[in-house]
């Protein structure tokens, strides 16, 4: 419907609008085995400098600019780690209500609005931000979701040790090590 905005991923290429409707095409910008589409009432937070989008919702808006500051760090202190992100075409970070889960996927974030509201979270996004960095395994080597999740958690840990002091990171890895103790009790 009109004044609904569509964010994705991929690369914006053109809108086509009527008095009752708006119609959105994006092309991936690489061949991906996913594709995640939200439609809201959206306020688009952009740097073109970085090429960071945020897509949040009205009420969110003045937070999404605090997530696009937090992006762009990120985004340099990973880089000034591991080099930058490869071909990097641009990122979009979209809101999604509590409790649908953050996560990451080419190019984009899906980020879990309490991370939006809770000045607290935003180690949430370092973490999806961080994915952008994980390990390659060899396309011949199976991987698991736990590959991926161990090095964005700990890249998360580097980025919290960074902007928020050794403090917070030693609080977050106490977190991690507990957790995993615990489900071992468990399994």
């Amino acid at each position: 419907p009109a004044g609904y905005v569509v964010a994705c991923g991929g690369k914006p290429v053109e809108a086509k609008r009527t008095e009752t409707s708006v119609t959105s095409v994006f092309e991936s910008y690489k061949p991906t085995w996913r594709i995640d589409i939200a439609a809201a009432k959206f306020k688009m937070i952009e740097d073109e400098g970085s090429r960071i989008r945020v897509f949040a919702i009205p009420e969110d808006e003045g937070e999404g600019r605090r997530i696009l500051e937090a992006a762009r760090k990120s985004f340099r202190f990973y880089a000034g780690l591991f080099g930058e992100a490869g071909d990097f075409p641009g990122y979009a970070i979209i809101e999604i209500p509590e409790g649908w889960g953050s996560q990451a996927a080419d190019f984009y974030i899906l980020l879990a609005a309490a991370a939006f509201r809770d000045k607290g979270r935003i180690s949430e996004l370092y973490h999806e931000i961080a994915h952008n960095w994980n390990a390659r395994a060899k396309p011949t080597i199976q991987r698991c979701r736990y590959f991926d999740e161990a090095f964005a958690s700990y890249f998360q840990g580097l980025a919290t040790k960074e902007f928020e002091g050794e403090e917070a990171f030693a609080k977050y890895m106490t977190r991690l090590r507990d957790r995993f103790l615990k489900s071992c009790e468990k399994d």
